[in-house]
């Protein structure tokens, strides 16, 4: 097989992989156009004045919390004061074995914070 014939294997291959993949960006929008239809659907027979007015009853019956939903809370995130306890507490978390993502919740602070810590950033406390 001459380098033609393998660059037109190598194209024939990639015209594959691309009619593939759009098929594939075909049945989502197909998908999604039918779950906007859906909802849609779903408001109009709702009764409710307003979209909003039936997410907040949604909102309500289900008892769902809006932050939940990745929103988040809308306010400042509050920082932890890092004291000498915590950042000890930190370095015998580590000596421990503990990773130390496990560290950070454990301590509802930062990894870089607890990176920082066992660099002893933190030692001047």
């Amino acid at each position: 097989m001459n380098d033609i014939e393998k660059k037109l294997k190598s194209l024939e291959a990639e015209e594959q992989k691309i009619a593939e993949l759009k098929q594939k960006l075909i049945e989502e929008q197909k998908e999604q156009a039918a779950k906007e239809a859906k909802l849609e659907s779903l408001y109009k027979e709702s009764g409710y004045r307003s979209p909003k007015e039936l997410v907040e009853a949604l909102i309500t019956k289900f008892s769902i919390k809006v932050g939940s939903l990745g929103a988040g809370n809308g306010g400042k995130r509050t920082r932890t004061r890092i004291t000498a306890e915590i950042r000890e507490a930190v370095k015998a978390d580590i000596a421990a074995g503990n990773t130390k993502v496990k560290v950070a919740e454990k301590h509802g602070i930062s990894y870089v914070v607890v990176v920082k810590i066992a660099k002893g950033d933190y030692n001047h406390l």
